[in-house]
């Protein structure tokens, strides 16, 4: 009796093999995910739920200005993912991402309201007040004409616009949006 080697395949066996250019694409893939770790903040990092040595390198990563030394770690960084699974990192990443994406929509809508609120006279406020009922319709528009004032005398976004948008930022937040 003979025994098989690795290449060799038992009868009715089939056995899956990666090509080397998948195994490349898959090891660049991590790669570039430990990348992604490195990009976040220190803070960031550490609280991400990750294993002890995976966290530690990627926290000594962001402390190397080197080139090479940086480069050096971020293989090593690659090494230690091809050791676990990284779907929850993938996971934890993707979460992080559109957290953000979705805060940054979310300012954006804010801006956009105080834009109209300023520019449109009672219009705006009228919907503004519509869609979020708990809003206060008489400090809204104490803060509306405070800012437009400001905003006719020349002060590029004076204390009563930001008071304006904190307002309209508390009330968003407050999550007492009324669906149209």
């Amino acid at each position: 009796m003979f025994l098989l080697g690795d290449g060799e395949k038992r009868a009715g066996e089939i056995m899956e093999e990666k090509s080397r250019t998948q195994q490349k694409k898959e090891v660049q893939a991590l790669q570039k995910l430990g990348e992604e770790l490195v990009s976040l903040s220190r803070d960031e990092l550490l609280t991400m739920d990750l294993p002890h040595e995976l966290k530690q390198a990627a926290v000594d990563a962001l402390s190397m200005k080197k080139f090479g030394a940086r480069k050096r770690q971020l293989q090593y960084i690659g090494v230690l993912m091809r050791k676990l699974d990284p779907e929850p990192i993938r996971e934890a990443m993707e979460r992080r991402n559109l957290g953000r994406a979705l805060a940054s929509q979310a300012f954006k809508e804010m801006e956009a309201w105080r834009e109209k609120l300023l520019k449109e006279d009672g219009r705006a406020a009228e919907t503004f007040l519509e869609q979020y009922p708990d809003a206060q319709r008489q400090h809204l528009k104490n803060l509306i004409r405070n800012a437009a004032r400001d905003a006719k005398s020349g002060k590029p976004s004076g204390t009563a616009g930001r008071a304006l948008f904190r307002y309209i930022r508390e009330t968003m937040e407050a999550g007492g949006k009324k669906e149209a």
